[in-house]
């Protein structure tokens, strides 16, 4: 008997064929492979603050212990030199910072008057309308000498600050404790109005130094005036609080006049290229206080040429707050950090003894200062100074010196990983990481060449990747270590390959890579 086939058995049929394995699959998509994440992103099409450099100061007579005054002999003095100034084996400081001396004992070995550096007018001449009588010894507490030393490693920036005018010529009579500059508004004198003089004078220290072959960039002619401690000070748009800080005028009118009526002026006249600087004050909140008020007025800003500040009073040592002075970026005036330190007892270590002391610190603190605050130039206090015994030495300086032994702070070898490959002329390009560990700043050199500084301050050594972009960059990424047991010490070179390389970062570390 025959089966007989319906309409609905051939459609049962034909769905079963079309569901078989002989009809054709889809192509299936391919999955991503995801590209990997770099560690750290540096792109020279995005630009920051120009770089005038690093640097320290040979004030209070520090220039004279460089030079052997306390026992360093001709071999140790070269070698502190090159400390802190050789680009290849030292810090290679590119700017440094003398003292305006101003003390009227010095030069003929009187009491202390509160500063030992003599002023270049030691003699009261009379009255601020009698002709000067200058004094020259052509040495300044050897500070000529450490500038030309400085010269010879190819230094060319320097910068002078008075820490006070001449006793006579303030309203206390006095170098220590602050006091007002006599005829600055609201402080007159019955010996007269000395602002012009004081003007007079801070020219003629600056042809003295021209005179001796050494060109001052910029001029400061007050130092901390919010502060009248009991050393040499002076006081400007601050109140008088003897041994403390004073409340500051926010509307700065003393140094306005005087830098516009009175020392602008005196410098056109001159013919010298030195621009002012101001103010130098405490702190960095107070740098822009006062930098605000000098700013506003028009005829000022014109005459100012750097808005200078210290690192002090700061919750962690030379800490910046990551705070610019608006103002000054809006003006088109470059910042300098221009002092700071700390005075406990010495402490060599990268990463023991006070926290603050040490050298991982300052390098956490050259990074923030460079990258938030865009300071244009970083100043430690002293480069170097003598102490009568090992146990008497503090942090102030970078270098110990004792009789005719020296030794470097770990501190000067992470400004040595900045100060070495970052150089004046340097632009800060863009350079940003995810992982909260790691401090990370970039540059690009006026001859081409780049450095990237990373910190790593976690306590685990890191495998970084590095991505370049709109990077004109060699072949290779040559680092340099500074640990607790390197001193800014070349590593193997790295190769890059398609903009990008790796590199191990011990954990506390900090590694410059110089791209040439």
């Amino acid at each position: 008997m025959k089966r007989r086939v319906t309409f609905s058995m051939i459609l049962i049929l034909l769905g079963a064929i079309g569901t078989s394995c002989l009809c054709a699959k889809p192509t299936p998509t391919p999955i991503p492979v995801p590209t990997p994440v770099p560690d750290v992103t540096v792109d020279g099409g995005i630009t920051h603050q120009t770089i005038d450099g690093f640097g320290a100061c040979g004030a209070f007579r520090a220039a004279s212990h460089i030079h052997g005054s306390t026992g360093l002999s001709p071999d140790q003095q070269k070698a502190v030199l090159d400390l802190l100034f050789s680009p290849t084996t030292g810090a290679g400081m590119s700017i440094w910072r003398n003292e305006i001396g101003s003390s009227t004992t010095a030069v003929g070995g009187g009491p202390d008057d509160g500063d030992n550096v003599p002023s270049i007018e030691p003699t009261d001449p009379g009255g601020p309308d009698a002709p000067p009588v200058y004094s020259w010894d052509g040495d300044d507490g050897d500070q000529v000498w450490l500038s030309q030393q400085a010269q010879s490693y190819g230094v060319t920036q320097f910068y002078a600050t008075a820490w006070s005018a001449p006793a006579y010529m303030k309203t206390n009579n006095s170098l220590k404790h602050g006091g007002y500059l006599c005829g600055i508004p609201g402080q007159a004198c019955d010996s007269g109005d000395w602002r012009q003089h004081y003007a007079d004078y801070l020219v003629q220290y600056l042809k003295f130094y021209q005179e001796a072959g050494i060109e001052v960039d910029y001029i400061g002619f007050q130092n901390e005036p919010d502060l009248s401690p009991e050393y040499t000070s002076m006081n400007w748009d601050a109140s008088h609080v003897r041994g403390d800080r004073g409340r500051i005028d926010f509307g700065t009118p003393q140094n306005i006049d005087f830098i516009k009526n009175y020392l602008g002026p005196t410098l056109a006249r001159s013919g010298l290229s030195t621009k002012i600087a101001c103010c130098d004050a405490t702190s960095w909140p107070r740098t822009i206080t006062y930098a605000n008020g000098v700013l506003a007025d028009p005829d000022a800003r014109d005459y100012i040429g750097l808005i200078t500040g210290h690192g002090y009073y700061a919750t962690q040592a030379g800490m910046l707050e990551a705070d610019p002075v608006v103002s000054a970026i809006e003006a088109g005036k470059p910042v300098w950090q221009s002092e700071a330190a700390i005075f406990d007892t010495w402490n060599a270590a990268w990463d023991g003894g006070n926290r603050e002391s040490s050298g991982i610190h300052w390098a956490e603190v050259l990074w923030d200062s460079l990258v938030n605050t865009q300071v244009n130039a970083y100043f430690y206090w002293w480069g170097a100074k003598a102490y009568e015994t090992d146990s008497a030495a503090a942090n102030s300086p970078l270098i110990k010196i004792v009789g005719d032994t020296y030794e470097p702070s770990k501190r000067l070898w992470a400004f040595a990983n900045y100060s070495r490959f970052i150089r004046p002329g340097a632009t800060r390009i863009d350079a940003a990481t995810g992982k909260s560990n790691l401090r990370v700043s970039a540059f690009e050199n006026t001859d081409g060449s780049y450095a990237i500084v990373l910190l790593n301050v976690g306590y685990s050594d890191e495998a970084v990747t590095f991505s370049l972009q709109n990077v004109t960059a060699g072949d290779s990424a040559v680092p340099y270590l500074t640990n607790g047991t390197n001193d800014t010490a070349q590593q193997p070179s790295i190769a890059i390959s398609d903009g990008a390389f790796i590199a191990d970062v011990p954990a506390r570390s900090l590694v410059t890579f110089h791209i040439k």
